[in-house]
Order: C-alpha cells, then structure tokens, then sequence
C-alpha cells in the first residue's frame, strides 16, 4: 500500500485545500495528513489560526479523501513523523517553500529521503456553453487555438464569463460574437467541470450549459476563433474530434 504524505493549516477550508487533498490522494493508496499546530501557525503567519488545532484536525479526519490525519510535531522544524509513518512520498501545495526547504533539510541531517511532488496550482474560470439547436442539429464550431491540444477541436459557442456577468447574458454574448446568431429561447441544463491538467497549473472550467433555440440566420463565423462548423445530430457529434469536455455535455444533457 502506498502511503502519501500532506501538511496544512487548513484554517478556513477552501478550494485550494480540497484541490491539494485531492491531487495528493491521486498520488497513492492512503492519505496522511500532518496538521500544524497554533503555536506553529501563530510563529510562521504572526497571526492565530481562526480555529484551534483540534478542530482542524477533527475537519480533515472527517474529510472522505483522509485515511488518518495528526497534529504536527511539537517542535517547529522537527518531523518524527516521518520516521513513524514512512510514507512513500509527500505532497506538497505550490505555495508551500518554506515547507519543503525545511523538509529537505530535516531529510539531509536524518539521512531519511522521501520524494516531494508538488501539487501545480488550480486556477478557476467560469465560461457559459451554448448547445445551440436548429431542426434537431446542434452547433459545433471547429476551434483555432495557439495550444496544440485544444486547435483544431470541435466544440460548443461559449467562453469566459466576465466579472459581474450573468451566465445567461455571457453565453447569448458568446453565440452572438462567435456565430452571429441570436437565441430565442434558452433552457439551463446544470453545471458541469472539468480539469484541464496544463505544465504549469491544472484549469478547473465551471461550464454553466444552456439549451438554446436560434433564431433565423446564417452562421458567420468569427474566424480568428474558429476554421469551421458543422450542425449535426447529438449522436454524430460524438464521432467529431470534440473537446474532451464537450462530448461530456453530449452524454450527460443530450437525448442520444
């Protein structure tokens, strides 16, 4: 059984916590995690964590990725957890330096080496997606990109939904800039994500999907974000070179 190894504080518990658990549990069979202590905490950040020890301790062991969590060593710089756990290898946050510049020295003065991943950062965009519909053939435009692992694929209008933008207002504004078309009726279907895993950070995309009926009109194209588009049936769509992303949202909101 592989065993992976994590630190925190996880005061105030938030997304970039749950994206390090859940990387670091990719990474074996068993979730450790070592909690810091106040004292560490208060040292380190010159400030008190919002919630003592104990309850930091008891929110990750009740976390369904942890198989055990612990309070950190008493003593700052000091890691005999390692030496009672031996882990195969240890999991740290992109932000986490000073952790690992004192991990590698306890290591070298111990003779103990365990291998340190660390976890590439998330970064979060919400874009609005439009499964445009005419006659019972959905929209696909064929996109051009500077990253080889997104050009030439097929997908749905949408994009970036810009701060204080409703969903519903960005995707009509992405159809519209992108195909030239209007929407007269639209249908939320749900969210969906999906995590694009890019060198230097993995990108999380909230795709806010709609259901739209276009109005009257031909498709003209934006054609610096586009080489093509074809209107096909849901069940053709899948044999097109889709985004992994966009054959997701054929299966999971389209009649097959």
């Amino acid at each position: 059984m592989r065993t992976v190894l994590t630190f925190g504080t996880f005061d105030a518990f938030h997304p970039g916590h749950e994206h390090v658990l859940s990387e670091a549990a990719k990474l074996g069979d068993r979730l450790v995690v070592g909690v810091a202590r106040d004292a560490h905490v208060a040292a380190l950040k010159n400030k008190s964590p919002r919630d003592d020890e104990q309850a930091r301790l008891d929110r990750i062991l009740a976390h369904p990725l942890v198989s055990d969590a612990t309070l950190s060593d008493e003593e700052l710089g000091s890691y005999r957890i390692l030496d009672a756990l031996k882990p195969d290898v240890i999991a740290l946050g992109h932000d986490q330096d000073a952790l690992r510049d004192s991990l590698e020295a306890w290591m070298s003065s111990t003779g103990i080496q365990i291998p340190i991943v660390r976890v590439k950062p998330l970064k979060t965009v919400p874009i609005a997606v439009a499964l445009a519909m005419r006659d019972g053939k959905l929209l696909l435009l064929q996109r051009r990109d500077e990253n080889p692992m997104w050009n030439r694929k097929w997908e749905f209008p949408g994009g970036k939904i810009e701060g204080g933008e409703e969903p519903a207002d960005a995707m009509r504004r992405e159809l519209f800039e992108e195909t030239g078309l209007t929407v007269d009726a639209q249908t939320f279907l749900g969210l969906h994500t999906h995590d694009w895993q890019l060198p230097e950070r993995t990108l999380r995309v909230v795709l806010h999907c709609f259901r739209c009926d276009l109005a009257h009109g031909e498709v003209v194209r934006e054609d610096r974000a586009a080489f093509d588009h074809a209107w096909v049936s849901p069940k053709d769509a899948l044999t097109f070179d889709l985004l992994e992303a966009n054959a997701d949202l054929i299966r999971k909101f389209c009649e097959l």
